[in-house]
C-alpha cells in the first residue's frame, strides 16, 4: 500500500492501492481504480521495463536483478514527489493555459511541461528534486517527441481534461522518466470567465512562479501563494473593470 494523493479523485489518504502494472498510478479505491483504468489509464498504463522479460511478459519481482530493482526504486521516490507537488501542479497547469483569452480549446491544444532533477544534498522529501525549467507547449509536439504516450490527447471535445507532462532528468539532461498527468477538472470554467487582463497575466507568470516555488517554498506554500496572487489579480481587474 502507498500514502499520498488518489490519481483519479485526488482525495489523501494513509493506505493506497498502487496499479500493480505500472506500479505508478495510485487509488483511494477500487471504484476510481476502475473508473481510472476506463477514463484513460488503460491506454497510457505501460509496464515498468524491468519487469518486462525479453518475450514481453511481466516477471516477478524475486526474479529482478539488484540495478532492477534500483530502477523500481527510482519510480517510487519519483512518485512520492509527484504526490506532494500534484496539487500545485494542478494549479499552474490552468494558469498556465490563459483560458480566458485563448479560449477552452487549448485544453487540448497545449499543457505545461515541467523538466526536474534529482537533488541528492537536500532532506526535505518535497526538495528531491529541482526544477530546471517549466513551460507551455504544444500537445502536438509533445505526441512527436514522446510517442511511447500514445497520444497526450485521447478525445479532442473533452474539454474539461487538464494535464501536465513532467521530464526527470539526470544533470546531463539525459531523460530517465517521462510522466504524464491528467485530470477531470469543472474548475477549467473558473479560468474561463476570468477577467482577461488577470487570466493572461497569470499565464505569463505561471511558469516562472512554479519553478520559483519549487526550488524556494514548500508544496503547502506554493499552493496558498498561488492562489492568493490568482484572487488578488482577480479582484483588481474586477474592480478596474466596474470603474470604466
Amino acid at each position: 500500500m502507498a500514502r499520498g494523493k488518489c490519481y483519479f479523485c485526488s482525495v489523501r489518504k494513509e493506505d493506497l492501492r498502487r496499479c500493480s502494472r505500472c506500479r505508478l498510478a495510485t487509488y483511494c479505491s477500487e471504484e476510481c481504480q476502475r473508473r481510472s483504468w476506463q477514463a484513460s489509464h488503460k491506454r497510457q498504463c505501460i509496464p515498468h521495463a524491468s519487469l518486462v522479460d525479453s518475450n514481453g511478459k511481466l516477471r516477478q519481482t524475486s526474479e529482478l536483478q539488484p540495478d532492477e530493482l534500483m530502477e523500481i526504486e527510482l519510480d517510487r521516490q519519483l512518485s512520492k514527489w509527484l504526490e506532494l507537488w500534484r496539487s500545485v501542479l494542478c494549479t499552474y497547469a490552468a494558469q498556465a493555459l490563459d483560458m480566458a483569452g485563448n479560449g477552452q480549446k487549448c485544453v487540448v491544444e497545449k499543457c505545461l511541461v515541467l523538466r526536474i532533477t534529482r537533488d541528492h544534498f537536500v532532506e526535505e522529501p518535497w526538495k528531491i528534486y529541482k526544477a530546471v525549467d517549466a513551460f507551455v507547449e504544444s500537445t502536438q509536439v509533445i505526441d512527436n517527441k514522446f510517442p511511447e504516450l500514445r497520444g497526450v490527447v485521447a478525445d479532442q471535445n473533452d474539454l474539461t481534461r487538464l494535464r501536465f507532462l513532467v521530464i526527470a532528468e539526470t544533470p546531463e539532461a539525459i531523460i530517465r522518466r517521462v510522466r504524464l498527468f491528467q485530470w477531470d477538472d469543472l474548475g477549467v470554467y473558473r479560468y474561463l470567465n476570468a477577467p482577461k487582463p488577470a487570466s493572461k497575466a497569470l499565464a505569463q507568470a505561471a511558469c516562472a512562479d512554479l519553478k520559483y516555488g519549487m526550488d524556494n517554498l514548500s508544496p503547502e506554500e506554493t499552493e496558498v501563494r498561488a492562489t492568493e496572487k490568482e484572487l488578488r489579480l482577480r479582484r483588481t481587474y474586477t474592480l478596474a473593470t466596474k470603474t470604466m
